[in-house]
């Protein structure tokens, strides 16, 4: 399980963006933190305002969900599109043909952390 902390310009979009966007589950909050279940591992949303990326880039700075079954991908895909969630940068393949073949697609949340999600089409490429 890892933990990531991250800054957020407010509290109140954060849970909505996870929780009601994400549909993941809302931890212990207080008035400088909320804890999100990432898919049961920890991200911290602290209140930063002045730590909030004006014009964020994919690299280096993003974090993310690495899916096994490309089924689970298309949920994923699916409900960011239906939620309306606002994306970086929709669904695209990466190494086409190469060993490291994989999906992803990027999300913004309301404070510009990108979050990716992707597919890989062989396990054994995941590392």
């Amino acid at each position: 399980m890892f933990h990531l902390a991250i800054p957020t310009h407010d509290l109140n979009l954060a849970k909505e963006f996870f929780g009601d966007g994400l549909g993941l589950v809302i931890g212990r909050e207080q008035n400088s933190y909320v804890i999100v279940n990432f898919f049961g591992h920890q991200v911290v949303c602290h209140l930063a305002p002045d730590e909030i990326e004006s014009n964020p880039k994919m690299y280096p700075r993003h974090f993310g969900l690495i899916v096994i079954q490309e089924q689970k991908y298309e949920e994923l895909l699916m409900n960011a599109r239906g939620k309306k969630l606002k994306f970086f940068k929709d669904d695209f393949k990466r190494f086409q043909g190469q060993e490291s073949e994989h999906r992803s697609f990027f999300l913004l949340d309301p404070s510009n952390n990108l979050i990716e999600f992707k597919w890989y089409k062989k396990q054994s490429a995941i590392f």
